[in-house]
């Protein structure tokens, strides 16, 4: 009986050092959990909490805290990200409103829904009056180039871009509706191909970042024609992707807003699901 006394002790007390150790390193994580969370080191602080559902199973006012303290975490981390992005958009907006001053906008209403930002320089009024490259920027921040060719022996579907001592760059072909048209106006032949960033292949990077080379343009297709191209239209070139790219990141930064916000909607729907559930079962 003794034995069997001492033996019951021996475990009861095993059990006892154990829920302890066990109770002592769930409250470690979950005080470590809540300092990274002061420091807005949401990544450490969610690791934390899951170390705890993993490595602590019976551990239950701890797993019981951590589970409540993901949710804290988790808006928190929402709210920081909602802030950051009001503060960029605060600062990138008015310069992009300040590069569009240089920018005319474009729409034809019969058949548009969307407009496009075209460069002053080089634009002419829409008038086509030489071969060239013109840009633009769509009106959801979208980087386009049109390859403008008057004179016969049309029928192309590729643009190559090169300059002395630098490897040339060449299009992906360019077929489709709305990519390329041709037309006659006034005895003139004219062909315009649009290249989007999908075949544009980094023609228009090469432009950019040879801007102070004399850059050959060839056409490719059933014939070839080349010429260069002006200073002026490289300089467009370069003014459209730098608004395309800016916008694009305003675009960015209002998409991972929405998705913030939205993660703090779907947390206080589930606050709300179980507010309800706790008042009923206490009812």
């Amino acid at each position: 009986m003794r034995k069997f006394i001492y033996c019951l002790i021996l475990l009861s007390t095993c059990l006892f050092l154990s829920c302890g150790s066990e109770d002592k390193g769930a409250q470690d994580h979950l005080l470590m959990a809540r300092g990274a969370l002061v420091k807005n080191d949401f990544s450490t602080a969610k690791s934390h909490l899951d170390s705890i559902q993993t490595l602590y199973p019976k551990a239950f006012d701890q797993r019981k805290a951590a589970i409540a303290l993901l949710d804290t975490v988790r808006r928190t981390e929402n709210n920081y990200n909602i802030m950051i992005c009001d503060s960029l958009i605060t600062y990138y907006q008015p310069k992009i409103d300040s590069m569009k001053s240089a920018f005319t906008y474009v729409i034809n209403k019969e058949y548009q829904t969307k407009g496009a930002f075209v460069p002053k320089e080089g634009w002419n009024s829409g008038q086509l009056v030489s071969s060239t490259l013109r840009s633009g920027v769509s009106e959801d921040g979208q980087f386009y180039l049109e390859s403008i060719y008057i004179g016969s022996n049309q029928i192309h579907n590729k643009i190559k871009v090169s300059a002395k001592d630098v490897e040339s760059v060449e299009s992906l072909p360019i077929e489709g509706d709305g990519l390329n048209y041709r037309f006659t106006n006034s005895g003139k032949q004219y062909e315009i191909i649009k290249i989007l960033p999908s075949n544009d292949n980094g023609i228009s990077n090469f432009i950019v970042e040879n801007q102070d080379k004399a850059i050959t343009v060839t056409l490719e297709g059933m014939s070839k024609c080349s010429y260069t191209l002006p200073a002026m239209m490289k300089n467009a070139i370069r003014q459209s992707l730098n608004l395309s790219k800016a916008m694009s990141l305003v675009d960015s930064l209002n998409n991972e807003r929405t998705k913030s916000a939205f993660k703090n909607y779907k947390l206080d729907e589930k606050k709300e699901i179980r507010v309800a559930d706790e008042n009923r079962n206490g009812e």
